[in-house]
């Protein structure tokens, strides 16, 4: 099964990694719905799979329902917004997570087929804060990610580095 995942900036910049067409990635997925944010359409995931509920765990949302939906080789988080149990089927966005997972929650493994770095436009905020244009986001195709040279915003532009979209052909969990 193809999924689009996306891979924060900062995971990769803590990692100190790259994502290359051809390598084998394992890592959490969590799914988030897409009206829970402003993704561009190229993170959105069309998703259909059979949720189950999970016991509460620490790192759950508050007022969401742990969830965990099995998709074709894939096993995937969720913190759902009601109770769910069976046949789902959603839009939104899958998300790599390095951080926290339920205990013996699975990874889910891949081959890499395709990279896009994400770059989007912000503006300042409150104090010294920046903050994403919605409905900005554009992707830059390439055969491997890249750490953007670290440095202050562009005055000009803007535009922030804000993580890379990977197909992934799922292998495993």
């Amino acid at each position: 099964m193809g999924l689009t995942v996306h891979v924060a900036a900062w995971q990769l910049e803590e990692d100190g990694g790259v994502i290359a067409v051809g390598d084998q990635l394992a890592a959490w997925l969590e799914f988030r719905e897409s009206s829970r944010g402003d993704q561009g359409p190229d993170q959105h995931h069309r998703l259909t799979g059979l949720a189950r509920a999970i016991p509460p765990w620490a790192g759950a949302e508050g007022g969401r329902h742990p969830t965990v939906i099995d998709a074709d080789g894939a096993t995937i988080y969720w913190d759902a917004p009601r109770p769910v149990t069976g046949p789902v089927g959603l839009i939104g966005v899958l998300a790599a997570n390095n951080v926290d997972a339920p205990d013996g929650f699975p990874m889910t493994e891949g081959l890499v087929t395709r990279v896009r770095m994400e770059w989007q436009d912000h503006r300042p905020g409150d104090g010294a804060a920046w903050y994403p244009v919605p409905g900005t986001a554009r992707y830059e195709d390439l055969q491997s990610s890249y750490l953007p040279h670290a440095g202050p915003i562009d005055p000009v532009t803007r535009v922030v580095w804000t993580g890379v979209l990977v197909d992934l052909e799922v292998t495993g969990t």
